[in-house]
């Protein structure tokens, strides 16, 4: 996994983006920290697999928030261009982690 906090529009605002290798998905975080801990994560995308596939998508995420820079752009466009496969444990632990939210979005 990699992150790169990035210039936010609001100085009241930290986000965070980056690749996440066992999800093989870009992600970003939008926090507000002076809020309490309970609250302070504003924006939390890219948490599935596959559910950001490009940078572009990743930007749309938090047009509000901030712009990537073209370095850290470029960042990312490498960073998912050197992706690997996940390993069998990170699969095993994937297909956990869906039965478990499948299990917990079916209950009343």
């Amino acid at each position: 996994m990699t992150q790169y906090l990035i210039p936010t529009h609001d100085p009241a605002h930290v986000v965070t983006v980056g690749w996440d290798n066992p999800l093989q998905t870009y992600f970003a975080i939008v926090i507000v920290p002076a809020l309490p801990e309970e609250d302070h994560i504003i924006l939390w995308a890219g948490t599935t697999p596959h559910a950001i596939p490009t940078v572009d998508a990743l930007q749309a995420q938090i047009n509000v928030y901030a712009t990537i820079p073209s370095i850290i752009r470029q960042r990312l466009e490498r960073d998912c261009a050197q992706r690997t496969t996940p390993t069998p444990l990170q699969r095993s632990m994937l297909a956990m982690l869906s039965a478990l939210c499948a299990v917990l979005l079916c209950l009343p």
